[in-house]
Formats: structure tokens, C-alpha cells, sequence
């Protein structure tokens, strides 16, 4: 089986964070890598940087567009 591909997302204030399970609403990415033990983080979309988000998400093959409310 093959491993989920990587996601990584970029802060408004330049830090990363590489995830792999996760939920987008139109305002909010839920992070659920770690759903199994009860957490979830949610990030919300105005503290990411979209376009470099975009850009690196393209990179790696991925598909990454907020849903549309």
C-alpha cells in the first residue's frame, strides 16, 4: 500500500507544516493525522499563505482549493 502523499502548508509568517489527513471547509483546514488518539487541529485559512500553498501543493502533484461556500 502506498503512503498518503505529503501536504505541506505555509503560515502567513513564513513557518511549515507537513500533514497528511485532513478536511477542508471554506474557512478552516482540519487536521486529523492524529484523529486515532482524540485530536484534531484546525487551522484557519487566513493564517495560511494560499498562494504559496497552492504552489507547493501543485508541485507535489496535489490538489489543494479551498471548498467554496
Amino acid at each position: 500500500m502506498a503512503a498518503e502523499p505529503q501536504l505541506t502548508l505555509i503560515f502567513q509568517d513564513g513557518h511549515t507544516q507537513t500533514i497528511r489527513n485532513y478536511v477542508m471547509t471554506p474557512s478552516t483546514v482540519i487536521v486529523i493525522d492524529e484523529a486515532a488518539s482524540g485530536r484534531e487541529l484546525r487551522i484557519p485559512l487566513s493564517e495560511l499563505n494560499l498562494q504559496a500553498k497552492e504552489r507547493a501543493a501543485q508541485q507535489a502533484g496535489l490538489d489543494f482549493a479551498p471548498p467554496i461556500s
